[in-house]
């Protein structure tokens, strides 16, 4: 059997802000801004090379900004999960510990 892994709700939320973070600065990745004219390279097969180098990086930018703000989002809702399941353990546990200083 595995080592247990303790999971702490707080360092989810904290991983979540990180990858917020993180996605931010994906974001401003803007391949499409390159140049793309023959004026900036001289010739065009430059700049159809640029053009689909452009298109190829705007679309890894928008896949990696996804990725991390999915990420976030399920690094979030695994944090309430987890906070949600020690607040039902702990009402369970006041029961059972109510029921067993009852009569015998």
């Amino acid at each position: 059997m595995g080592a247990a892994v303790r999971v702490e709700p707080s360092t989810l939320d904290a991983a979540a802000v990180q990858l917020e973070r993180a996605a931010a600065v994906a974001r401003t990745a803007r391949p499409r801004t390159w140049a793309g004219h023959d004026g900036a390279y001289g010739f065009a097969s430059v700049v159809d090379a640029m053009q689909a180098a452009s298109d190829v990086g705007a679309a890894l930018a928008e896949d990696v900004v996804d990725a991390l703000e999915t990420g976030s989002d399920a690094l979030r809702a695994t944090a309430a999960a987890y906070r949600a399941s020690d607040e039902r353990a702990r009402l369970l546990l006041a029961t059972i510990l109510e029921l067993m200083d009852g009569p015998l």
